[in-house]
């Protein structure tokens, strides 16, 4: 188990700052200072793309010689960790909930001071930044309670929690969408919306776990590579409650890659084959 997480885990958070690295430099060497736009045909753009392609196809190699590896198969047991779960998901929780009232506090500060245009109309409107950063609060108590529960002596069935995450994360990609349809640099959003999509995927087998519907090698690939594209999406520039969002997310996605992995040691032996009349 330990060669494993150590393996997989290592190689994601390397990779991940290696491409947060290459994330700074082509913001800071392939945008024009004058207009704001990206530089067409910038090496450092084109290395980036590669290097997320190649990480991907790497991780899913790494991920597909685990095929023959028993993982538990049903929540709680597969997301039952060790005295270090605790901590952790209690941090990424607080995180989470933080991020979603600063969140509440820009919105309102941002309402506060919009201006008036032609015709009466508002150059901003608080409702999705409210509801986000209200719905973030609620998803961190929920993720929070949903990786404690897995390792208590009683633990809750997860529907609720697993589902709320979900929820979030869909909510968050349509809100993120949202103010990003305006601007015509894609570059601007491209990576923080391919985040967020992993997150839904990752926390969606996650849930699988919990429906009976377990997927434990997607599960995997996904928490791995929104830990991976977190790590990348730090190194742009977000209001400081999304950016404590999305932190929170790679410490989740991360936490339950660790859980999983671990429960290698737990899963439930293969029965032994009936013997022939």
């Amino acid at each position: 188990m330990h060669k494993n997480t150590l393996r997989l885990c290592g190689f994601t958070i390397a990779a991940g700052i290696f491409g947060a690295f290459f994330r700074w430099v082509q913001l800071s060497r392939a945008v024009e200072a004058d207009t704001g736009l990206f530089i067409s045909g910038s090496p450092w753009s084109t290395l980036v793309v590669v290097f997320l392609a190649v990480y991907a196809a790497a991780l899913l190699l790494l991920v597909r010689r685990m095929k023959g590896v028993s993982f538990a198969q049903a929540y709680p047991a597969v997301y039952a960790g060790g005295r270090a779960a605790k901590p952790a998901a209690i941090l990424a929780g607080a995180l989470l909930v933080l991020g979603g009232l600063l969140t509440i506090v820009y919105a309102m500060h941002a309402a506060a001071t919009a201006t008036v245009g032609l015709g009466g109309t508002v150059d901003y409107t608080p409702v999705f930044d409210l509801v986000l950063g209200m719905f973030a609060a609620v998803c961190g108590i929920a993720e929070t309670v949903f990786i404690l529960s897995a390792g208590s002596a009683k633990p809750a069935k997860g529907y609720l929690s697993s589902a709320l995450t979900v929820l979030f994360l869909c909510f968050w990609l349509i809100a993120a969408y949202k103010y990003s349809a305006d601007d015509p640099v894609v570059w601007n959003f491209a990576i923080r919306l391919l985040c967020i999509a992993s997150a839904i995927l990752a926390f969606y087998y996650a849930a699988g776990f919990v429906f009976e519907k377990p997927h434990p090698l997607a599960a995997l690939y996904f928490c791995q590579l929104t830990v991976f594209l977190a790590i990348v999406t730090e190194a742009d520039v977000y209001p400081l409650g999304e950016q404590l969002i999305v932190f929170a997310f790679l410490l989740f996605a991360l936490l339950l890659s660790v859980l999983q992995l671990g429960s290698i040691d737990r899963a439930a032996p293969a029965a032994p084959p009936a013997p022939a009349e």
